[in-house]
């Protein structure tokens, strides 16, 4: 099917699922990094103080 059409059907509200490849389905940016940074003692107590209430 080509995209246009795709598209076409979607707009309408007709369901697309069918013409999808779930299988081999991914979401990009989602791998982790590590990374080791300073914050200032001040910022840990609030972001701490935000999360408790």
């Amino acid at each position: 099917m080509k995209a246009a059409k795709f598209d076409e059907k979607f707009d309408n509200g007709e369901s697309v699922i069918d013409y999808l490849d779930l299988k081999n389905i991914r979401k990009p940016n989602l791998g982790l990094k590590r990374i080791n940074i300073d914050i200032p003692v001040w910022i840990v107590e609030s972001l701490d103080k935000e999360q408790n209430g």
